[in-house]
């Protein structure tokens, strides 16, 4: 017997999703879905990359929306799963063809489908015995006071039977407020797929399904197909107008109608006009919209393509009559390429195998809210979409409130089941209550606790915000003269002991919830999401573990989070309620209107930073922010957050550099500290095999010292005057390369050469003859780029090389006396008509994990990047060299002249002129090109240079391959290549300057 059973049910293929069920047995999950298309009525949380609405630095590379500053959007967690969620934040778009926005349609008032509009948060609804809060994902914009249209369409199966009905539940409201209700609110619309009550066979195949008995290929019939709903309405053809085959050619407006409020033995008093029929238009009983339909009813199938037969008809509907092929292929007016024939007949996937024994159809409806109380927020209920396996169950919930988990009286039902039949806008139906939380069965067939909020929230409050600092003296670093404040050591740390910010006109209407619930009571399990407010420190700390937030103080208990790791302190709603007077806030108590988002920090637990070991920040202006998100800023980009910026303390600018090094631990890769006094080497976990062939300028210990360069230092050649090394020209011919090292700041015999031995990094570049011919490296600008952007943070872990210009003895800290013990320098007065900066390169990566000595060594040809800017920044303008800015000169030491990197190769002198400098080298051509950077969004460009034909590059006696590279700003880049551009709310595509030169392996 079971072997009978098991080679019967071999026979019969995967059946497709019914109404709110996905099909995942089948291939084409997304065509053949049972999910309904809710339109604007779905989920629309995805991030803005996601979603297509900001455009990442580099869309070959997006970066991900949750690192995305200021925003770093958490997806909800209930639509977190893809698929069906796709992108994940999104509900699915089911019904692509048919569910759209209809502008550029014949008909564009038919509004409602297209892109969702609802977003997930909360709201508090007011009650007797407390003020409750609503966790939903259906925060709606408001319609302006108009009703709002929403399209609802999908798949139905099976598509010959039961009752497919939309139904409306009051907000708040039980099943008797559900009964309440006039019928045709409680009801919206419902269409009798086959014989109902007033037939024998309730629940069975029929009514407006024709079987085609006793010839199931007859037309119509269970194998051919099914005529239109609107062409029995009428009795015409669709398209046409022609009269349909008798019997079918007399028209019949009520077909598919339910009896409740039809029938005066049904229970109910008669509604004139009837429940109105799902997908009826205006020639139903009961009325409808034009562009509604029910139709595209067909046989389960192998084939339903447009493929050309060879004889003038198509392969797809074999058992259709080819002259009724037409309707199964045409589009309504509204859908997706109106004006072409859609390529699968009913937009249908072909499935395993033709089986007519399963009937589809397709749907789409429109209906709208049915209440409006503009400017107020609305609380509209909910809307579900039930397929009935009989009339008579369609009865007992619409007239009896009888729902299908009754104990008694309850009844199986086609759709996806509610896990909470009681309260339709219950959490349970949006996730499981249990781990791990997975979407609930019901998910997509109500759209519960609509909540229409007329808030477009472009403004908030600021009642109260500031900060203060605790500083021990001397714990800095000084970078080019200018001294920075650095994290410090235990004991000595640079602290935040107060905070406080108070925020006003932010819980009216819609609110964000959050994500990190320590119980239930806080946000319900798998319902978290975006937290409502970040305050953004990264800029003192951005590295996981480097900001110690404080723990033990309730009124500032929030997250630390961030990619890559601490750069903000995330927190929930019920973390923000220290004065509301009612808290605490939960679930069961939520915040009120006229309440504040409140943060207070305290001495008791301050806030302190262990320094970033390998991407610090550094900055001349360091600010913190903080950034409120409410669910409706979710629309755009650009009303995504609200921020609240943080006074400077004592208005003053903040020279901050977040290093883990300072002056008692060597912990990190990048600072400006010595072994011991004056004079002495770099600390030797200052030079690594990644700064050996990246200068990110945020630290100078591979600087070379030009007063000594420019002297003679390690060059053999050197005459007094001029030499093979510093120049200018090749004076004495290509005699030989000289041997010069890439590490200097550790390295003790190259003392003479090192910026950093030669104490040049605490000098006055002003005022101090040894660096008088020297650039300045200094941290960059407040930033504070749109989301627009799609950047991962306000800035990159880079500093700048200057024109010295800015005067650091007024309006900066850390200042004397206080903070440091020797007075800052003033650069205002520096008049000279350049300055520079000069390194080596190891282009052999010779200490990488994958050294290419070989392959580079006796080449003549590199590649590099320079971070900051484009080719056309420092292009050759004559005379030169480089351009009206700045110059980038490369040279391969004693055997070419120094060459300008933005001259194009071939032009200029010889590169072994023996008087002039300037070659080009810039090979044109694909390797040579300008782009962004992916995660901070800053301009990049590439070059390929060419240092031959007459020499090639040489391996020194540390097994390196050396180029110098040599950097000339000019006087009137001062206030040009500074990364200031339109201010720090610009975008980060706008700033210029040099922030990094980075040697790139060959392709």
């Amino acid at each position: 017997m079971q072997g009978d059973l098991d080679e019967i049910a071999a026979l019969i293929p995967p059946r497709p999703g019914t109404v709110g069920n996905w099909q995942t047995n089948l291939e084409t999950v997304s065509i053949i879905s049972g999910v309904p298309d809710w339109g604007v009525l779905k989920l629309n949380d995805a991030g803005h990359i996601a979603r297509g609405t900001v455009t990442p630095p580099d869309p070959n590379d997006p970066n991900d929306d949750l690192a995305v500053y200021p925003y770093y959007n958490y997806i909800p967690e209930v639509a977190s799963d893809n698929p069906p969620f796709d992108p994940g934040g999104n509900d699915p778009e089911t019904d692509p063809t048919f569910n759209i926005d209809p502008a550029g349609t014949p008909d564009p008032t038919y509004t409602g489908g297209g892109v969702g509009w609802c977003h997930q948060g909360g709201f508090t609804r007011p009650q007797m015995g407390g003020s409750p809060i609503i966790e939903t994902t259906r925060i709606f914009p408001t319609a302006g006071g108009a009703f709002q249209p929403v399209v609802v369409s999908g798949m139905l199966y099976p598509a010959d039977r039961g009752v497919l009905a939309l139904l409306h539940w009051p907000a708040g409201g039980s099943i008797g407020d559900f009964l309440a209700q006039p019928l045709t609110n409680r009801v919206v619309a419902a269409v009798l797929c086959g014989p109902g009550i007033l037939d024998d066979c309730d629940g069975a195949p029929g009514g407006i399904f024709t079987e085609g008995d006793p010839n199931i290929f007859a037309y119509p019939g269970r194998a051919a197909g099914q005529y239109q709903l609107r062409e029995l309405h009428t009795g015409l053809v669709q398209g046409s107008g022609a009269p349909l085959p008798a019997p079918y050619n007399v028209p019949d407006p009520g077909a598919g109608q339910v009896r409740l409020g039809t029938d005066p033995n049904a229970g109910v008093p008669v509604v004139v006009g009837g429940i109105p029929i799902l997908g009826g238009t205006t020639a139903a009983t009961g009325g409808g919209n034009d562009n509604n339909f029910f139709r595209y009813r067909l046989p389960y199938l192998s084939d339903y393509s447009d493929t050309a037969d060879g004889f003038g008809g198509v392969t797809g509907l074999p058992y259709t009559p080819a002259t009724e092929k037409f309707r199964y292929f045409d589009k309504p007016d509204v859908s997706a390429d109106f004006a072409t024939l859609l390529i699968q007949a009913g937009d249908y996937a072909d499935l395993p195998d033709d089986y007519w024994q399963f009937q589809l159809a397709r749907y789409r409806h429109r209906f709208t809210f049915q209440h409006n109380v503009w400017p107020a927020p609305t609380d509209h209920g909910s809307w579900l979409l039930v397929h009935f396996q009989k009339e008579v169950d369609f009865e007992k919930w619409a007239r009896d409130g009888i729902l299908p988990d009754d104990v008694t009286d309850g009844y199986e039902i086609y759709s996806s089941s509610l896990l909470d039949y009681s309260s339709p806008e219950s959490t349970d139906n949006l996730a499981e209550p249990a781990p791990p939380f997975d979407v609930s069965p019901g998910y997509h067939v109500v759209r519960g606790a609509i909540y229409e909020d007329p808030d477009d929230f472009t403004t908030f409050t600021i009642d109260a915000i500031g900060y203060d600092v605790f500083v021990t003296v001397d714990e800095v670093m000084a970078v080019s003269g200018i001294k920075y404040w650095v994290p410090g050591t235990v004991g000595s740390k640079w602290t935040i002991p107060n905070m406080n910010l108070t925020l006003s006109d932010v819980w009216e209407n819609s609110y964000r919830l959050g994500n990190n619930p320590i119980t239930s009571v806080e946000v319900s399990w798998g319902i978290w999401h975006q937290d409502p407010l970040f305050v953004f420190q990264g800029i003192f700390g951005a590295e996981p573990g480097s900001t110690n937030a404080p723990s033990a103080t309730a009124t500032f208990a929030g997250t630390v989070s961030g990619g890559p790791g601490g750069e903000r302190i995330e927190f929930r709603y019920d973390q923000l309620d220290s004065a509301s007077g009612h808290g605490p806030w939960s679930v069961l108590n939520g915040p009120l209107p006229a309440d504040t988002a409140d943060l207070l920090l305290v001495p008791a637990d301050p806030m302190t930073f262990n320094g970033d070991q390998n991407l610090p920040h550094f900055s001349t202006d360091a600010r913190i922010r903080a950034f409120f998100r409410k669910p409706l800023g979710h629309q755009l980009p650009a009303d995504t957050v609200l921020e609240a910026l943080f006074p400077r303390p004592g208005g003053t600018l903040f020279l901050f550099h977040s290093t883990s090094q300072n002056p008692t631990d060597d912990i990190g890769v990048y600072g400006n500290f010595q072994t011991g006094g004056s004079g002495s080497p770099a600390r030797a976990s200052l030079e690594t095999s990644l700064k050996d062939t990246e200068e990110r300028f945020l630290d100078e210990v591979y600087r070379y010292a030009i007063n000594t360069f420019d002297a003679g230092a390690f060059d053999p050649t050197w005459d007094g005057s001029k030499g093979n090394l510093a120049g200018p020209g090749l004076p004495f011919g290509p005699s030989g390369f000289i041997d010069v090292p890439v590490r200097v700041g550790a390295n003790g015999t190259a003392t003479i050469l090192s910026f950093i031995q030669q104490d040049h990094y605490t000098k006055d570049l002003a005022t101090a003859p040894t660096v008088a011919s020297e650039a300045q490296v200094a941290g960059l600008p407040d930033r504070n780029p749109p989301i627009s952007d799609g950047v991962t943070a306000p800035l990159p872990s880079r500093g700048i090389v200057l024109y010295p210009h800015i005067d650091y003895t007024v309006g900066y800290r850390p200042a004397s006396p206080g903070d440091v013990t020797p007075t800052q320098f003033d650069y205002s007065g520096v008049a000279d008509a350049q300055r520079e900066y000069l390194r080596a390169f190891d282009l052999g990566f010779s200490r990488d994990a994958s050294p290419i000595v070989g392959q580079v060594a006796g080449q003549s040809f590199f590649r590099v990047r320079v971070h900051g800017l484009n080719l056309s920044d420092y292009e050759y303008a004559a005379p030169g060299p480089g351009s009206v800015f700045m110059a980038i000169m490369v040279k391969v030491p004693g055997l070419t002249t120094w060459m300008d990197l933005g001259r194009r190769d071939g032009f200029g002198p010889s590169k072994q002129d023996p008087l002039l400098d300037g070659a080009g080298c810039k090979v044109i051509g694909t390797q040579t090109v300008d782009s962004g950077d992916a995660q901070y969004g800053h301009r990049i460009s590439d070059v390929l240079v060419n240092v031959g034909p007459a020499i090639n590059l040489a391996v020194n006696s540390d097994g390196e391959v050396p180029i110098l590279v040599r950097v000339i700003i000019k006087q009137a880049a001062a206030t040009v290549l500074d990364w200031v551009s339109g201010g720090p709310d610009d975008s980060t595509a706008n700033m210029v300057g040099l922030v990094g030169i980075e040697i790139l392996r060959p392709e």
